[in-house]
């Protein structure tokens, strides 16, 4: 039966947690008293060029990136290597609900995943928006297509941090149907998942059908991922203390 590498766990643990706490920005943007029409809006329109502290959210989302790429790159080095996906090793009850191929796929795509959004998210801060969208001004230049390279990788980058994060949310919810864990951590990271995606297609459905910016829902999305991310580093921290097998599948 295979243990985590202590240090690397807790590393992995600690940058994912980080990662949740960084990712939170619209928490700064509470505390600057919501200075653009939080229904209307993205959120990432308070990094934008234009914007007063638009520096400081690029900063926060650049840590935040670049903890996600760290801790991808650790549980992939050092962590999944030492987890049962072989034949050999014999997994912890109740994980034998997933045959080796399934612990194998959940384990690498969610890793994967994390790296993603973690790229995605560093581009999002190094490419920022030229202005605030929600400003009519803003919007006609966008619609026009007058906007600079940066905007537009911005729109880009930000889709697939956005579709990364639902693919992983939807892999949590997945993978505790198959193994049903009660335990509190577990049963947390799959009812967030779960509101992360809901926010998510919420937000889909009125910007693809209704042509609209459903920014509540956004922020909904946004504090359901970083809660998802806190609670995936928590756990991690939780078995490796008390010197458990950690089940592969804890992402």
């Amino acid at each position: 039966m295979s243990l985590l590498p202590s240090a690397k766990a807790r590393l992995a643990g600690r940058l994912l947690m980080a990662c949740g706490v960084l990712y939170a920005t619209l928490v700064l943007e509470a505390l600057l008293g919501w200075p653009i029409p939080v229904d209307v809006s993205y959120l990432s329109e308070m990094s934008a060029q234009t914007m007063t502290h638009g520096r400081l959210f690029r900063f926060l989302d650049a840590t935040a990136g670049t903890c996600a790429l760290l801790a991808a790159a650790v549980l992939w080095r050092h962590v999944l290597p030492a987890l049962p996906l072989h034949s050999n090793l014999q997994p912890p009850q109740p994980s034998a609900q997933l045959s080796l191929r399934q612990r194998a796929f959940f384990t690498r795509a969610s890793t994967l995943l994390l790296g993603v959004f973690g790229v995605a998210t560093i581009l999002d801060a190094l490419f920022p928006l030229d202005c605030a969208v929600f400003e009519p001004k803003c919007l006609a230049l966008e619609r026009s297509g007058a906007v600079s390279l940066e905007h537009k990788v911005h729109v880009f980058t930000s889709s697939v941090a956005t579709g990364a994060t639902l693919v992983l949310c939807c892999l949590v919810i997945a993978w505790w149907w198959r193994t049903r864990l009660r335990d509190f951590p577990t049963l947390a990271l799959a009812v967030f998942s779960l509101v992360a995606v809901v926010s998510n297609l919420w937000f889909l459905v009125a910007y693809v059908g209704f042509g609209e910016v459903a920014g509540v829902a956004q922020r909904a999305n946004i504090l359901a991922v970083c809660v998802v991310l806190l609670l995936a580093g928590w756990r991690l921290l939780r078995y490796e203390a008390a010197k458990q097998p950690c089940p592969y599948r804890a992402r």
